[in-house]
């Protein structure tokens, strides 16, 4: 059979959401399949396969901090629910098999463990099907922990700020040491969470220890800050000391000096 897979790919200012510290894009992708017309194709088994990536969901441009596990989404709706999503990486190879640093899931999306500063890149989400083929591509920013550990004292209260810019405003939710996401402004016991985004935590405990997790997201990517959070404690230690007592002796009377004659002892 003799075919083509054509491409074409339509970049368009969006006007409405540059600005003149950020310029956005949008762009179209129309795939279309040339036959030979002495080829005779059955056009209805052609136009049920089919697949399109989800377009305008959050996570186009994400960034994450080195040491953490990074997932890079891919919603794709199809005509086949068994659809395989391939993914390729910045240095154009496509992940083929599972190792111990990326995997793709089984709803597609690709999970990188361990992230480093040379993960950073360009990701592209690839769907194939009979009808053709469409991509996505994914800006991964990875950042170093610049944040040394906090250290509070036992009982004290601690406040997390997280202050966000950014346009259309975004989300923001906390993702506590034991895995709790806080995706709203609430309280929970002696945990608080602020429309302002800061997070509040009052008379820590030792359990308390750990990393909280600030995450922003709006519907062009989103951004994440980890506060590695030490809780001290002091045992009980004892600061005082025996005085010195000191005794006076007093000498037998020397006829030959006139005086008496004293000698102490200090323990």
């Amino acid at each position: 059979m003799h075919c083509c897979i054509l491409y074409l790919v339509t970049l368009r200012l969006n006007r409405k959401q540059t600005t003149t510290k950020k310029l956005v894009m949008d762009f179209t992708t129309l795939i279309t399949k040339d036959i030979n017309r002495d080829r005779v194709e059955d056009d209805n088994d052609f136009a049920s396969s089919w697949a399109l990536i989800r377009r305008g969901t959050a996570g186009r441009v994400q960034t994450a901090l080195e040491g953490s596990k990074v997932i890079l989404e891919c919603s794709v709706i199809a005509s086949d629910p068994q659809v395989k999503v391939e993914w390729m990486l910045p240095d154009l190879s496509v992940v083929e098999d599972k190792t111990d640093k990326i995997d793709v899931s089984e709803k597609g999306q690709l999970v990188i463990l361990n992230a480093t500063l040379s993960d950073s890149g360009l990701y592209h989400c690839i769907v194939r099907t009979r009808a053709g083929v469409d991509l996505i591509s994914l800006r991964l920013t990875i950042k170093e922990r610049s944040l040394s550990g906090m250290k509070i004292t036992y009982g004290l209260n601690l406040n997390l700020p997280c202050t966000v810019d950014g346009w259309p405003q975004a989300s923001i939710a906390w993702t506590l040491p034991n895995g709790v996401v806080l995706d709203k402004p609430q309280t929970i016991g002696r945990i608080s969470f602020f429309a302002n985004g800061t997070l509040q935590l009052r008379q820590m405990a030792t359990f308390d220890k750990g990393t909280y997790i600030c995450k922003a997201s709006n519907s062009f990517g989103s951004s994440a800050l980890s506060y590695p959070v030490t809780v001290m404690v002091f045992p009980p230690r004892i600061t005082s000391t025996m005085t010195s007592i000191t005794r006076l002796f007093v000498m037998p009377y020397n006829k030959k000096n006139y005086f008496m004659e004293f000698a102490s002892l200090t323990v």
